[in-house]
């Protein structure tokens, strides 16, 4: 009878979340600004040096998950505070 070996079957890959600056000018002589785009890779794919560059590094599935779950609850509570906020301009609490 063979035995199971749980350590081989939960291997999970894990993700490393990049923040890259990408600097631009709006109109020339205009003030710059910084715009930042993420990106994803999996740490088995990654060529840089995720321990120094990376925002964060070593997530797993589950940890993007609840990334995307945090992520979601701020954007929905700015988008419900527009409209609540109606022509006053105030931003209301974020989720803790």
């Amino acid at each position: 009878m063979q035995r199971f070996d749980s350590r081989k079957a939960l291997t999970v890959e894990t993700f490393n979340l990049y923040m890259d600056e990408l600097s631009s000018d709006a109109n020339g002589d205009a003030e710059r600004f910084v715009e930042v785009q993420f990106r994803i890779v999996p740490a088995s794919a990654d060529e840089g040096d995720a321990e120094a560059d990376a925002v964060l590094a070593g997530l797993d599935i589950f940890d993007l998950i609840d990334l995307r779950d945090e992520l979601q609850g701020v954007i929905d509570a700015l988008a419900t505070s527009g409209f609540e906020s109606g022509e006053d301009g105030g931003v209301a609490d974020l989720p803790a």
